[in-house]
């Protein structure tokens, strides 16, 4: 198990710091300590609006009964462990993104577990080696369908029971539901499949972000007189669909921008020499002057603008981004 103290971050940043900042800094670790807590459980892989409900009633009755408010989770996204996509992992966020994501909701410690850990261990040894004997914990908080232990066996009435067991509480949070249905970390990965940035916002309570190094491609668009950044997806991450996005890209010191994103294979140039194996995140940052290579930036999906299009020639490229762009352009 490895334990981070959420309450402050560490790193070279300075002055105002966005979402990418904070990743960048990330959290320390710390060995287990034993101040009583109130610990939420699950997997949080996307950290949506029913999670945070989740989080949000451990924070209160943490501050009710002076407690630490903490959570437990894998140190693998839950998308990773159970690939349900033809079993191909398809995770909403990585770990430092939920490290971020834990502390803004006032979260002040996460233990982060390996699935392989603890995937033969049976739910009352969950409940008396790991939440009572390491972490302290006095109240428990699940979801309706959680599940625990060896296989899954344990259930959100089995939390209860063990629990009470060893001189604790479980509290069992009901499922938000938006739009006539229970939100979902699935829910959100079909809705970005389908290119539905607005929809998945509504349930994540927030856009859907990308958030990585940014990385040296061919200067093409710097050659067509648009420079762009490029940004990998990280190993397991899910990718939306392929085409353009209107999005918003924060760099780690704190500065936003509104852009044009491509996900995709770039059809147009990938013949040309250093073509790309897989598919990137392309954007141009509307206003922006400056190298970001080797920076940490935050890019956030905020609604889809087309398909990915193969043309016939860069230049005619060129010039649909900047139609592209002009739909976004911050007004004068």
């Amino acid at each position: 198990m490895k334990l981070y103290d959420l309450r402050n971050s560490v790193g070279t940043c300075s002055g105002k710091v966005s979402f990418a900042g904070l990743y960048e800094r990330d959290y320390p670790p710390i060995e287990p300590n034993n101040l009583p807590k109130a610990v939420a459980l699950g997997g949080f892989d996307g950290v949506h609006t029913g999670h945070r409900a989740l989080l949000r009633s451990c924070v209160i009755y943490a501050a009710e009964n002076r407690l630490m408010p903490a959570v437990w989770t894998f140190e693998e996204a839950p998308g990773a462990i159970f690939a349900s996509n033809n079993g191909k992992a398809v995770c909403l966020s990585d770990a430092p993104s939920r490290r971020v994501l834990f502390a803004e909701a006032g979260i002040a410690a996460a233990a982060f577990e390996a699935f392989s850990d603890i995937r033969d261990i049976s739910p009352e040894a969950f409940v008396r080696d790991i939440l009572i004997g390491t972490l302290n914990t006095k109240a428990a908080f699940c979801g309706f369908n959680f599940t625990f232990g060896a296989d899954g066996k344990g259930k959100a009435d089995d939390l209860k029971r063990l629990m009470e067991l060893y001189g604790g509480t479980a509290i069992v949070v009901p499922p938000v539901e938006l739009d006539g249905a229970p939100v979902s970390s699935t829910r959100i990965r079909e809705l970005l499949a389908a290119g539905d940035a607005e929809a998945a916002a509504r349930l994540l309570s927030e856009p859907w972000r990308l958030t990585s190094e940014v990385s040296r491609g061919r200067q093409l668009g710097r050659q067509l007189g648009i420079p762009t950044i490029n940004q990998h997806f990280p190993e397991d991450m899910l990718i939306p669909r392929f085409g353009v996005y209107e999005t918003l890209c924060e760099t780690a010191g704190g500065e936003s921008y509104k852009a044009v994103t491509n996900v995709g294979m770039r059809p147009t140039v990938s013949h040309l020499p250093g073509g790309e194996a897989a598919a990137i995140a392309e954007s141009y940052l509307i206003g922006f002057q400056g190298d970001l290579y080797g920076k940490t930036v935050s890019t956030s999906f905020l609604r889809f603008i087309r398909p990915e299009t193969k043309f016939t020639s860069p230049e005619q490229l060129a010039e649909a981004i900047k139609k592209d762009i002009e739909k976004v352009k911050p007004e004068p």
